[in-house]
């Protein structure tokens, strides 16, 4: 069963570099920063793409897309704004954390509120909503099992915002309505579900349904299951992960790969309680955020394939583990509050 996680397997090896090397509190907090800065400018390059004409677009490694409203959907350096808005929404919390949570000062604080900023606006061009979805989801349910200050945030800073705006803004209702008339991901998961059905504990096998090896070894079932041609005519086509993941390796293999995540998460909420300065709490909430964010992306998008925000994810997972094998009390480690 566990074959069928082989695509994203390599993107888990980051998890085990990170707490295997060596890593200390002081390189984790040098990395975040190093994260920080660089999806700053990514995210600037998006922001500038939104320009009319703008030259920016000859560094983006995809095709310049557009909403239903002929806004550009931005996606910096990126494939699609889709990759784009799962990076931020994985990164974005880190800033956020940091900001609120502990008394940053000097150059770090700028560099906070202006990455902030910048991260946010490209976030919002990338119109991504699974993106903005998994934050006001991963707000919530941190909120609900680790720190509950951000409960209040959610709900009496958040909510009275998005809820009006929710109401009248045409992009999100423009898409509810499509999904309700069967939208392409939702034909996709009809189509996929009596895959699924059919090899339910192990799944169908690696390979054979939904990515690109299934397209260049031509798995036999597409036909057999009579797939419609715009499923598999782009290569791209499966690009729900669990579903994907579902259909490949079964209820086992995506139970096994589930419970990688939710146990690194367990070991950063462990690792959040025996934190004792605001410096590394905020550190710790932050990376905490990746796992119900890129859970709930996967939903939407292949984040968690062979990609490099599957590769910083499991990274980010990786300190969470570093953190909580070394708590603040040790002496023979600086914590991260002596770099933030």
């Amino acid at each position: 069963a566990l074959l069928g996680v082989l695509s994203p397997i390599h993107s888990m090896i980051i998890f085990l570099v990170v707490v295997n090397i060596g890593i200390h509190a002081q390189h984790i907090s040098r990395f975040i920063v190093a994260t920080l800065v660089i999806t700053t400018i990514i995210s600037l390059i998006g922001v500038l793409q939104e320009a009319p004409h703008s030259p920016l677009w000859g560094l983006s490694l995809g095709t310049r897309e557009q909403t239903a409203a002929h806004l550009a959907r931005v996606n910096g350096v990126f494939e699609s704004a889709i990759g784009f808005g799962d990076l931020l929404a994985t990164v974005l919390p880190l800033a956020l954390m940091m900001l609120f949570f502990h008394t940053a000062r000097g150059r770090l604080r700028t560099l906070l509120i202006v990455g902030t900023l910048i991260m946010t606006a490209a976030l919002i061009l990338t119109f991504t909503r699974e993106a903005w979805a998994a934050l006001l989801f991963a707000t919530l349910l941190l909120g609900a099992v680790v720190e509950r200050r951000l409960l209040r945030v959610f709900f009496f800073s958040i909510m009275p915002i998005l809820v009006p705006i929710g109401i009248i803004a045409s992009p999100i209702a423009t898409r509810l309505r499509e999904t309700a008339q069967g939208n392409l991901r939702f034909t996709l998961l009809q189509h996929t579900v009596p895959v699924i059905r059919d090899h339910l504990a192990l799944g169908a096998g690696p390979g054979r349904f939904g990515g690109n090896v299934a397209l260049t070894t031509h798995t036999p079932l597409y036909a057999e299951y009579h797939m419609p041609q715009f499923t598999y005519a782009t290569g791209g086509q499966i690009d729900m992960f669990w579903t994907h993941t579902l259909a490949e390796s079964g209820l086992l293999g995506t139970a096994a790969y589930l419970a990688a995540i939710v146990a690194c998460f367990l070991v950063g909420r462990r690792a959040y309680r025996f934190a004792i300065s605001p410096q590394r709490k905020a550190a710790v909430l932050g990376l905490l955020y990746a796992a119900p964010v890129t859970v709930f992306c996967a939903l939407f998008s292949s984040v968690l394939e062979a990609s490099g925000p599957a590769a910083l994810f499991w990274s980010f997972m990786g300190m969470l583990t570093v953190l909580a094998l070394n708590p603040e009390s040790s002496p023979h480690l600086r914590s991260v509050d002596h770099d933030l």
